[in-house]
Parts: C-alpha cells; sequence; structure tokens
C-alpha cells in the first residue's frame, strides 16, 4: 500500500534510504543510479554500424574489449591491463591487436558532457602516472580514447555520428559540475 508522495521516491539498493525518484546519486552513501537502457543501446549501436563490417571472430574481439572496458570502470580496475588481458586471450597467432577505435564510446556511449568526464576522471586517477607530464599526456589518451579526438566524426548510433570536442582534461569539483552553490 502506497502512501501519498511514495511515487515520488525510490529506494537506493546499497543504503536503502528513500529519494527522489530523479536523484541519479545517492546523497546518503554515493551510489549511482543506473538510468536504464538508453533508446539505443549502446553496443547494440556499435555492433549494428559497424558488425558487417567485420568478420564474426574480429567482432567477437571487439565486443570483448569494449565489454571489459566498460567492465573495468565499474569495478574500479586499472584500464591499462585491458591491453594485457585482450593480448593473452586473443594474440596467440602474434597478429591480433587491439585497436583503440575499437574503444570509444565503450563507458558512456560516446555522450561526452561534464558529469561523464568526471566520472571517468575520477575513475582514472588512482591509476595515473605520478610525473605530471606524464600523467597529463595518459589521461588524454584515455579521455579520446572513451570520447574521441577532437574533431573527428564518430558513429553513435546507425544513423548517427558525433563530431568529439576538445573537453577538460582535469576534474573539477562536483559543485561546478552541478551548478550549485
Amino acid at each position: 500500500e502506497k502512501h501519498e508522495g511514495e511515487e515520488l521516491l525510490k529506494e537506493c539498493p546499497s543504503c536503502h534510504r528513500l529519494i527522489s525518484i530523479f536523484a541519479q546519486i545517492c546523497p546518503e552513501c554515493g551510489h549511482i543510479f543506473s538510468l536504464g537502457k538508453q533508446p539505443e543501446d549502446d553496443g547494440e549501436a556499435f555492433e549494428q554500424e559497424f558488425g558487417e563490417l567485420f568478420d564474426d571472430e574480429t567482432l567477437k574481439r571487439v565486443k570483448y574489449a569494449r565489454s571489459q572496458r566498460k567492465t573495468r570502470f565499474s569495478k574500479q580496475q586499472p584500464p591499462d591491463k585491458l591491453w594485457e588481458l585482450f593480448s593473452d586471450k586473443h594474440n596467440q597467432d602474434g597478429k591480433t591487436f587491439l585497436h583503440n577505435d575499437w574503444l570509444f564510446g565503450a563507458v558512456f556511449g560516446g555522450r561526452d558532457n561534464d558529469f561523464n568526464r568526471q566520472r571517468f576522471l575520477e575513475y582514472l586517477e588512482p591509476f595515473a602516472p605520478k610525473n605530471d607530464r606524464t600523467k597529463a599526456q595518459w589521461l588524454k589518451h584515455h579521455l579520446e580514447l572513451e570520447f574521441g579526438k577532437p574533431g573527428k566524426q564518430y558513429r553513435t548510433g546507425k544513423h548517427t555520428t558525433t563530431e568529439a570536442k576538445i573537453g577538460r582534461n582535469s576534474k573539477l569539483e562536483w559543485w561546478e559540475i552541478l551548478q550549485c552553490s
């Protein structure tokens, strides 16, 4: 039996607090709510657009690389380990390599905005090299893998493309991202 106003609340799966259905992050424990299935699933969009270009074996490798990239993000695992895992699993012939273009949008589906960049930078930060110059290049590389090289066109769906823009390569404070005091 629902009480008045409960239809505007949802329960956090981590701390079980009732919060607004519009909240994307639980204010109590920090749980990030999934946005649910997007109108066109990112993986499906990539496969629909490029699946016919790859033979079955290559498509399997592309799917593996993309799923591992997303899994490494969601489980907060080192991003660079992906190339070693891919090589161990798929490079028995010495001719198969992980192409960086396969990773575009693997985590956020090509949606480049301040919120997604902030989340990705927070994920990358613990794994970044300590040397400032090397760190800046490393962060730029990983951000371009996810969000694209500025000025280049990328397919984000069956009939949609996006042009990668110059984005920030450093974290902001969350109050700046959320535009509140």
